[in-house]
Formats: structure tokens, C-alpha cells, sequence
């Protein structure tokens, strides 16, 4: 939704729908952000229920099952599918300076099941469920986290970048873990293409 103030009382009054419609079924693995990109492209997470996008005159132009990470521009134009996979619950995104896209998941793996922190990146193709992989281009093997947390409930990320708890802490990321009731710091390094 895009929201507007039209008469200036504090309240929104204008309501547009910029994408619909995404699968529910009453669980939490559903529609998480909005988050803005340094490009200005707006990003969101949606769980493992499914969306189907359709152009003003009702032309269906994106149907999938999967669990996706999604952007288009603040007006709702050019609507994308970042990455996607099986996972069950993408939550939340952050953006390193560079743009690169660092998220957390909760149940990327299962038996045992493995909630992360992981590089989104584009085009990419992540597990755990075999059925919707078809849905994607996969030409390797399948992209994994930056790091396993467990069996914690993962419940947001944020980029550390004022260093008013600590200067040395600089673009590291916070990540909350609910079933814990603590957050965790995460130093990244580049490894290659991506992070370790």
C-alpha cells in the first residue's frame, strides 16, 4: 500500500495498492517490510504461501508458490522477484553501502531445522523445498547462509552504522532472535562474491 495524507490532519486518507495478491493462511510467514534500498527501489519479504501479480488490465504477470525476496520502485512500477527458494519465512532485510542485500530467515534447512542470516542476492536460488524450485533458474548448486543461528525464531536484522555503542562495530549486523528473547551481533567478511 502507498498511503497519503491528502488534508494535512495526520492522517492517511488516500490508500493505493501498489502489488497484490499474496497467499495466507494464518501463520507469521507472510508479508514483511517495506525496506529502502540506497538505489531507491523498495524491498519486501514474503513467506512460503504464494503470490499472484496482475497488470492494470488484469493480465496475471507473476504466479509462484515459493517464498521470495521482492522490490519495485516507491510509485509500485517494475515489480521484481530478487532471489526466492523453499525457505519457509524470509523476515526482515538490510542493505549494506554497497547495496548488497543481508537478511534473516527462519527455517532455510529442516531436520534440524536452521534459522540464518543470509546474502540475498540476485537471481539467486536457495533451498529447502524441492517443489518450488522449478519456479527458478538454477544453474549450481544451491546458495546457503552466512551464518546458522539454530532453532531461534529469528524475528529481524538491522545494519549497526552510528557507532554510538561501539565505533568498531561499523556495518556489522544486529539480528533478534524471539524464542532466545536476545539479540546477536554478526561481523561480516568478504568471502569472494559474497559474505562469511
Amino acid at each position: 500500500w502507498r498511503l497519503e495524507d491528502t488534508t494535512g490532519d495526520g492522517k492517511a486518507d488516500k490508500r493505493e495498492i501498489l502489488v497484490d495478491s499474496f497467499g495466507y493462511t494464518g501463520n507469521a510467514a507472510s508479508i514483511h517490510g517495506c525496506f529502502k534500498h540506497p538505489s531507491g527501489r523498495i524491498y519486501w519479504c514474503d513467506g512460503y504461501h504464494g503470490h499472484e501479480f496482475k497488470d492494470k488490465d488484469g493480465n496475471v504477470t507473476s504466479k509462484r508458490k515459493g517464498s521470495y525476496i521482492f522490490s519495485c520502485w516507491p510509485d509500485g512500477s517494475d515489480v521484481r522477484i530478487h532471489c526466492g527458494g523453499g525457505m519457509d519465512n524470509p523476515v526482515e532485510v538490510d542493505f549494506t553501502d554497497e547495496g548488497d542485500i543481508i537478511g534473516t530467515v527462519n527455517i532455510l534447512y529442516t531436520r534440524p531445522r536452521i534459522d540464518c542470516l543470509v546474502h540475498w542476492q540476485y537471481g539467486g536460488a536457495y533451498p529447502h523445498r524441492e517443489a518450488v524450485l522449478d519456479e527458478l533458474k538454477v544453474t549450481g548448486d544451491l546458495l546457503g547462509p552466512i551464518h546458522k543461528f539454530g532453532h531461534v525464531a529469528i524475528s529481524g536484522t538491522t545494519r549497526y552504522r552510528s557507532g554510538g555503542m561501539n565505533h568498531n562495530w561499523g556495518d556489522n549486523f544486529f539480528a533478534t532472535q524471539f524464542n532466545l528473547g536476545k539479540v546477536v551481533r554478526v561481523e561480516l567478511e568478504r568471502s569472494g562474491s559474497t559474505y562469511a
